[in-house]
């Protein structure tokens, strides 16, 4: 029997017979009445269509060799004796036989020297079978005749069976004994080569010719070989299906004939497994990774799909080729079949009907895999599956599964659809046969379908490398996949190691600190770094000064020193790999500079520092280191002895001090001299309180003022004041005067 469905496991031995589609209105459609002779004018059209074939699963690409071997004979079951213009009855290959991109499971022999694949047997009297039968295998057919028989036996085990042909004695003429020779044609599993292996014939002198070789799909498709020489080493390509070879005299006047144990063999074109998966597969949490395929081979129609969990067991893959879809509804117009499906929508609900794919187990096979371009500007927008099994057999609006779909212009795009949670229906009710693929949601978009599948697990990407940002450790597993074979997959791990966490110090993350000029800066830890469970923890601190812009976030920073760099000021304050920050005055590592951004970065060995300062996961601060205030202090005006109050001047002063203070030494504190705190700075002059009972003398003190906004101060400005003493006088005798006089004197 042949199957037509292409590269799938059947659960059951049986296919299931398709059904007319059934339509019942759902909320996103309704069938009309007038659809429905649109449809069945359609379906013919559709099954008259003529398949184009992938030049990949062509037998035409196959490749060809010419080898000397061995003929070794068995003893098989005997499927045709002898008998002139016969063919046997239809045979099992024993096992799956791909060929030219089709699966087939059976065969008939003809007593012509040929086999056709499949269950319709060709005419017992046709001798011309490469131009006339699709996959018909030709060893040496003409006029011919089994004089033993047509044996059978499958050889080997699974997964390298072979099924071996063996025809016994025969006539390549009819009736000619001195034309006679055995030769077997060789099915193989998995690599699907053909073998065809001669004993040399009786030799002849009459020359005739016979048809070697291959027909594919249709007759359109063949490779096959032409020519007259020696032992049939070197033989041509055949240049059309009509094409023979001689028997009998050569062109080098020998005989053209097989040697003993002559081997033609045909080779398909296959993907070969990968080997490998190359990329890093060590990153950091949020990181990504581009992994790619490397090792094994890709067939021209093939691609690199990929997956996690576990390899993508496809129970059913379709790559359009000879298989059972035709148009759902009258709004898919079938633009080509070619290994790429070509469609296009004439309205929103555009549909591919694909009944008896077989019977497939829900609870294992859940996702619907579709890889497609749409050609057009319009894109397809969403895609719905129908699916059939026994309580529908037809596409019904109470089960199926609508899902959204982004897609850009001429950009191949894979899609898995997760049956388990469908839009309405329940996925596991029973075994699933078939469905309705329902490719778009919108008109006018033309669109290549590459493939449909039915899978364990979801497809994560399609082509030779893609960029996965995995959340956690995860597996990654590829394979290849195509019209003429899937092959096993190849893994790789990638390991997501865990950021390290910034941890906190006593200033807000991002804020804006300052120091006085001449001071140091210290950072001590609320929460300390941590590595995150991953390995090694790193720390290292940063000090950029302003470039440009505001001091703060609206500022742009550089120059950056590194506390790992030897020698530097950040490095004496921080030491190597330390949390803390002690004791750092920026101005070692920038003179003159007095903005600043200061970082601590914490990272791990696995996720490695990141690329830049400021872009990761850090705590930083703004620091601006704010000039020291001066003051130019004029003189203390002089008081006498008993006065308490003075007056002291100054000219200028820098940085806009607000505040000032007055400390007296000790001798003037003994006087009774206050200190005065710090208060608000007037205009000049200051006022000075002087203690009443201060002894004359000269008294020191010191002034200092501030910025009340950044507490920095100026350094001591001395002054004195002082309290003279007030003058005395010690008087003589009182000098006497006569009545009338005007003057007198007081001596002293």
């Amino acid at each position: 029997m042949e199957t037509k469905q292409l590269l799938f496991k059947n659960q059951s031995d049986k296919m299931i017979d398709s059904k007319t589609e059934n339509d019942t209105p759902s909320i996103l459609r309704s069938l009309s009445k007038n659809a429905v002779p649109r449809f069945f004018a359609f379906f013919l059209a559709i099954c008259s269509l003529v398949v184009n074939q992938n030049a990949a699963a062509q037998v035409s690409a196959y490749t060809k060799s010419n080898t000397a071997g061995t003929y070794t004979a068995h003893s098989g079951t005997v499927i045709r004796t002898a008998v002139d213009d016969g063919v046997s009855g239809v045979t099992n290959i024993g096992f799956t036989f791909m060929y030219a991109g089709t699966s087939f499971t059976q065969f008939v022999a003809s007593s012509n020297g040929f086999i056709v694949l499949g269950s319709t047997a060709p005419a017992t009297n046709n001798y011309t079978p490469l131009s006339t039968y699709a996959n018909a295998i030709a060893a040496g057919s003409n006029d011919g005749e089994v004089t033993g028989d047509v044996r059978v036996e499958v050889q080997g085990s699974a997964p390298n069976r072979v099924c071996n042909i063996q025809y016994t004695n025969y006539d390549y003429d009819y009736n000619v004994t001195t034309r006679r020779g055995s030769f077997q044609i060789q099915l193989k599993e998995t690599s699907n080569e053909i073998d065809i292996i001669y004993t040399q014939p009786t030799a002849t002198t009459t020359t005739f010719a016979v048809r070697v070789g291959l027909s594919g799909n249709t007759t359109a498709d063949f490779s096959n070989y032409q020519g007259s020489i020696a032992n049939w080493a070197g033989l041509a390509n055949g240049a059309a299906n009509t094409s023979t070879v001689s028997f009998g005299s050569s062109n080098n006047g020998t005989r053209s004939r097989p040697s003993a144990g002559r081997i033609l063999r045909w080779t398909p074109t296959v993907s070969s497994a990968p080997t490998s998966i190359t990329g890093t597969n060590i990153i950091c949490a949020g990181s990504s990774t581009t992994l790619t395929s490397a090792g094994g081979s890709l067939a021209t129609d093939a691609v690199d799909l990929w997956s996690t969990s576990s390899c993508v067991d496809h129970v059913y893959f379709n790559p359009w080729r000879v298989n059972k879809f035709t148009a759902g509804a009258n709004a898919t117009t079938f633009n080509s079949v070619n290994g790429l499906l070509n469609v296009t929508s004439t309205t929103g609900d555009p549909s591919i009907h694909m009944p008896s794919l077989g019977s497939f187990d829900p609870n294992t096979y859940r996702y619907v895999n579709i890889r497609f371009r749409a050609t057009s500007v319009a894109q397809p927008a969403g895609i719905e599956i129908f699916w059939y099994n026994t309580l529908y057999t037809g596409a019904n609006g109470a089960q199926f599964k609508n899902q959204a779909v982004s897609s850009t212009q001429n950009v191949w795009t894979t899609v898995s659809i997760d049956m388990l949670t469908p839009t309405v229906g329940n996925w596991l009710h029973s075994n699933v046969t078939g469905w309705r693929f329902d490719w778009a949601t919108t008109t006018g978009v033309t669109m290549d379908i590459d493939f449909i599948s039915l899978s364990n697990v979801p497809l994560v990407g399609s082509g030779s490398a893609i960029t996965v940002t995995p959340a956690s450790t995860t597996t990654y597993y590829t394979h290849k996949a195509g019209q003429t074979n899937i092959t096993p997959c190849t893994s790789q791990t990638v390991t997501v190691g865990p950021q390290a966490t910034a941890g906190t110090f006593q200033y807000a993350n991002g804020s804006s600190q300052g120091i006085c000029a001449g001071s140091t800066i210290s950072c001590t830890n609320s929460t300390s770094p941590t590595n995150g469970g991953a390995n090694t923890l790193s720390v290292v601190w940063y000090c950029g000064e302003l470039l440009s812009g505001t001091p703060g976030a609206g500022g742009t920073y550089g120059n950056w020193v590194r506390s790992t760099t030897g020698g530097t000021g950040l490095l004496s304050a921080t030491g190597t790999n330390v949390t803390g920050l002690t004791n750092y005055n920026p101005q070692t590592d920038f003179p003159g500079k007095t903005n600043f951004y200061i970082i601590r970065r914490a990272y791990t060995d696995i996720c490695g520092e990141c690329a830049g300062v400021g872009g990761c996961l850090d705590q930083m601060f703004y620091l601006d280191i704010n000039p020291l205030p001066t003051i130019t202090l004029g003189s203390a005006a002089d008081v006498c002895a008993g006065a308490t109050s003075s007056t002291l001047s100054y000219s200028a002063t820098s940085s806009s001090p607000n505040q000032y203070m007055i400390d007296f030494d000790a001798a003037a504190e003994a006087a009774g001299f206050v200190d005065v705190a710090y208060t608000a700075l007037p205009g000049s002059p200051i006022p000075l309180t002087i203690p009443g009972g201060a002894a004359p003398a000269t008294y020191n003190g010191t002034v200092k003022v501030r910025v009340s906004g950044t507490g920095c101060e100026s350094s001591t400005n001395a002054f004195t004041v002082t309290v003279n003493s007030n003058p005395t006088i010690t008087l003589s005798a009182v000098s006497l005067v006569c009545s009338g006089s005007t003057s007198g004197s007081l001596p002293f």
